[in-house]
């Protein structure tokens, strides 16, 4: 397995913060900023179409909600279906029952989108159905069936030390880490049990990702990548690869890590050990990584803003070979 770059291309938004979204129905990648909506596709080549435009920044602020609104109905849908890290996002209308609820300088779907969902009060469905907002001492548990979300119950937690946040797919809990590399097991049922440290990597932890199963869970932060396997509501470390990487795509047994000012780093995983296939130097320091199923393509967007790579994994030599199938999983 090979990482082959496609092309690198000017950045068609350009305000400081934007989110990267993934519509693997229409093969394409959306680019959100206060003033625009991008859309990049990758068929016989890579085009860019601007999909929504606002140049007045007064306007731009007064239309804002907390939510993505420029997105047509069935593209909101598989975005909040998607979701980030193992949350999906609630429909306009859940949104829209939350009083005194606004969107600040920037859509809260953007914020979450770039630094997490934990950090910035949007509320969130896990996919065994729980409403969670993350507070900055409590997450809350809201009641759907309430005409403004209100709380059915709230969990102890310390949001600030807090890096990054995922969320299990069959069972109701969450594993978090922190800035200082802790990493914690959350039961989210009404008992209010604490948190379970299972593993101190002494450095910052930058991204989780767990497996549709619920089986593997992978870790990556400053000097290590770390997979566990959940057993029995225990994590028990099974592999360690001494990187550092800012976030991870997963997919079967291959592992992409996004390493910033070193590009991208491309590994197997065969249930025991972290096995090195390739890396890219894409050019510049890589800010966001993401993947889409679809057509098999990454995105990078630069930090600082302003160019955006696209790159295939292929197989041998064989250019852009197929992988249909592969995929089970990912971010």
């Amino acid at each position: 397995m090979k990482l082959d770059l496609i092309k690198i291309i000017d950045n068609p938004l350009d305000y400081m913060r934007q989110a990267i979204w993934i519509s693997e129905k229409r093969e394409s990648f959306l680019l959100t900023d206060i003033f625009k909506v991008a859309e990049i596709s990758v068929k016989k080549k890579v085009s860019v179409d601007i999909l929504s435009e606002i140049k007045d920044k007064d306007v731009a602020y007064q239309i804002k909600k907390p939510y993505e609104e420029r997105f047509q109905p069935e593209l909101y849908d598989e975005i909040c279906l998607t979701g980030k890290n193992g949350f999906q996002y609630l429909s306009q209308n859940e949104y829209d029952k939350l009083k005194g609820f606004t969107a600040g300088s920037d859509t809260f779907f953007d914020i979450t989108n770039v630094f997490g969902i934990h950090g910035h009060e949007l509320p969130v469905r896990t996919r065994k159905g729980l409403i969670l907002r993350f507070l900055k001492k409590e997450i809350e548990v809201l009641d759907p069936n309430s005409d403004t979300l209100d709380a059915k119950y709230s969990i102890p937690f310390k949001n600030k030390d807090i890096t990054t946040i995922s969320s299990l797919n069959k069972q109701d809990s969450i594993i978090y880490g922190t800035n200082t590399g802790k990493l914690f097991l959350q039961d989210l049922s009404e008992n209010k049990s604490k948190p379970i440290k299972f593993d101190d990597c002494k450095s910052v932890c930058y991204d989780i990702v767990i497996d549709e199963n619920d089986e593997y869970i992978f870790i990556c932060g400053m000097g290590y990548l770390r997979v566990y396997r959940l057993d029995n509501n225990k994590l028990n470390l099974i592999s360690e690869f001494k990187t550092s990487a800012r976030s991870i795509c997963t997919y079967n047994d291959l592992i992409l890590l996004n390493k910033g000012m070193h590009g991208i780093e491309l590994c197997r995983f065969n249930e025991t050990e972290i096995e090195k296939l390739d890396s890219l130097n894409i050019g510049f320091s890589i800010d966001l990584m993401r993947f889409n199923r679809a057509n098999e393509t990454i995105l990078v967007s630069s930090k600082p803003i302003g160019k955006l790579g696209l790159i295939k994994i292929t197989q041998h030599n064989n250019k852009y070979k197929s992988l249909g199938g592969l995929f089970k999983f990912g971010k």
